[in-house]
């Protein structure tokens, strides 16, 4: 792996850097509202991976996240809810 190459996949288009930790306790999967099969999938495997490698049931929840839970937002990028659609993706000529 190249200096190059990101360490998450998909690249995220947006993150945030904290000193605290993640309460995954309160966490919910947040998908844009109307969210088709396509689109939860990337949400339905993230909760699958932490029910598996953690042991923990975090819920998928569509539109806005309910109060007092931390939203772990999940969208395609270039569709409706989603950021901006990146220009190149890692491994692509320049």
């Amino acid at each position: 792996m190249n200096r190059q190459t990101p360490l998450l996949w998909p690249i995220p288009q947006e993150v945030t850097l904290r000193d605290d930790a993640l309460p995954l306790g309160q966490a919910i999967i947040a998908v844009p509202p109307g969210a088709r099969d396509a689109d939860l999938a990337p949400a339905r495997l993230l909760a699958d991976m932490l029910a598996d490698d953690f042991g923990l049931t975090v819920p998928i929840v569509q539109g806005e996240p309910p109060v007092g839970k931390t939203p772990i937002r999940i969208a395609i990028a270039g569709r409706r809810g989603a950021g901006r659609t990146p220009s190149s993706l890692p491994g692509q000529a320049e």
